[in-house]
């Protein structure tokens, strides 16, 4: 029995594909068999799917091809299923819009494939010029209601004004995000939608906390990777930004402020010594409180950018984005490893194919969990940082559960879909 918030492995994963279509009175899209899935999903980006099936009706072709070709947005609902206990899981149907579908000769039948992208991806494709005014909180909320999602917004400093010009939606998220700061002055803002819901918040803000043991884990593979280098050359020593006002003749400068990170661990690199990200803007009319917001939010993206951990998971489950996974890593003397502690989920993707489905969750993280930090050193040892990582510790009991956002329980299905059930045992 798996307790609720553990990481679960050993799942069947079951997909469902609503096209809206009418087949000639078919209550399903007949003809059809499953061949593979990719599912891809990060932070600050859209959602893509790609599904692969073979048929050898000509006649489901001939639809699927009127339906590619002559709707101008065809839209599609898509959600995944994963068996617990005796029933099966639903996450809630998420809307996307079929960008393309490929259709392949096959000898005596055709291969279909349908790749279709969530509300970040078909927000591209439309371009708009409009006046905001007010919080980011409440800029954010109204583009969800205009588009049809609920949505999770954290609260966020300020009240500012912006012109969204000629930019879709999801372009003009990405604007927002580096600007917005919550009420505790953090910035790295994330956005993504899950659930049908549009996420536009902190890291700590919202998470479901999950544990994996990831030896315990049947065919589990672990790539642990610094990116240390890499993060300084993004701001990770700090970032500053240079406004230059041409009507008062002033040129201002905005420093991030290292306390105001959230951190997974308490040690780091100590790259104090190294130089600052030097960012140069024009104000605009919200003036200089946009260039503290901008500086704070470079900053924290680059320094929780310091670790990343890969886990590629034989039997896999569809972990969600955001969520603080806490691992395990045993060392040869049973001890913990600095590696180990929690980490936030960034992206993940998942492949589905007959029998089998492997996940491969992207997890990153600022710091190392160093469990005695004024450890003793032999004489001649490289001498090595203990540089106790500056920021606010995350406060696990303090966040709330995405949880929240799924749906009840449904396994009902009412026709026209495409499902395909695909067991990993």
């Amino acid at each position: 029995m798996i307790e609720k918030g553990q990481l679960q492995v050993d799942g069947t994963f079951q997909v469902q594909i609503d096209l809206g279509l009418q087949f000639d009175g078919y209550l399903t899209v007949p003809d059809l068999v499953h061949e593979r899935s990719e599912i891809t999903l990060s932070i600050n980006n859209t959602a893509r799917h790609l599904h692969q099936f073979t048929t050898v009706n000509l006649s489901v072709v001939d639809v699927l091809t009127k339906n590619s070709i002559l709707q101008t947005t065809p839209n599609v609902k898509i959600r995944i299923g994963v068996s617990q206990g005796q029933g099966i899981f639903w996450f809630p149907w998420q809307k996307h819009i079929l960008m393309y579908t490929d259709i392949i000769p096959l000898g005596k039948g055709y291969s279909i494939t349908f790749v279709t992208n969530d509300f970040l991806g078909a927000a591209k494709r439309q371009y708009k010029t409009r006046f905001h005014n007010g919080t980011i909180q409440s800029i954010v909320e109204k583009i969800a209601i205009d588009n049809g999602l609920n949505y999770l917004v954290e609260p966020t400093q300020g009240s500012w004004s912006y012109i969204q010009s000629n930019q879709t939606d999801s372009d003009f998220l990405a604007k927002l995000a580096v600007r917005a700061v919550n009420n505790f002055g953090h910035g790295g803002f994330r956005y993504f939608v899950q659930d049908n819901v549009l996420h536009f918040h902190t890291l700590d803000y919202v998470a479901t906390i999950r544990n994996a043991s990831v030896f315990d884990l049947s065919g589990t593979k672990v790539v642990l990777s610094s990116r240390v280098q890499d993060a300084v050359d993004e701001g990770a020593p700090g970032v500053k930004v240079v406004g230059i006002d041409p009507y008062e003749g002033q040129v201002y400068a905005f420093e991030s402020d290292p306390q105001k990170v959230p951190i997974h661990g308490n040690q780091s690199p100590d790259l104090q010594s190294l130089s600052k990200l030097i960012v140069g803007i024009h104000p605009s009319a919200n003036r200089f409180d946009e260039l503290k917001a901008m500086a704070q939010s470079e900053y924290d993206w680059a320094r929780t950018d310091l670790l990343e951990c890969v886990l590629t998971v034989e039997k896999g489950y569809p972990i969600q984005l955001n969520d603080i996974i806490r691992v395990t890593l045993n060392s040869a003397s049973s001890s913990q490893s600095p590696w180990g502690g929690t980490y936030t989920v960034v992206a993940v993707s998942h492949v589905i194919t007959k029998g089998t489905s492997v996940s491969t969750i992207k997890l990153q993280r600022g710091e190392f969990l160093v469990s005695n930090i004024n450890r003793s050193r032999p004489a001649d040892s490289i001498s090595t940082s203990n540089y106790e990582a500056p920021g606010q510790p995350i406060d696990l009991s303090d966040i709330s559960s995405s949880l929240s956002t799924k749906g009840p329980l449904d396994s009902f299905t009412d026709g026209r879909y495409v499902r395909a059930v695909v067991p990993t045992t």
